[in-house]
């Protein structure tokens, strides 16, 4: 599965890194994010050196995240 969402995800940014890919609203304030490809790119690179090397998740580990 992991290499299924790694190959979409690469085959979403390959045509152009930099265009949108992920937007978020807030209703409230009217506020808008965008993160481009390649920046969310980073941020997941990011996120999963602080879980290897912060955390010591491994390879066969489970790791959730608690919404609010």
């Amino acid at each position: 599965m992991a290499e299924n969402i790694a190959r979409v995800f690469a085959d979403a940014i390959a045509p152009d890194p930099t265009r949108p890919l992920l937007t978020w609203y807030d209703d409230a304030s009217g506020e808008r994010t965008e993160l481009s490809g390649a920046t969310l790119a980073n941020w997941v690179a990011k996120t999963a050196n602080l879980l290897v090397d912060g955390a010591a998740v491994g390879p066969d580990d489970t790791a959730a995240v608690l919404l609010p």
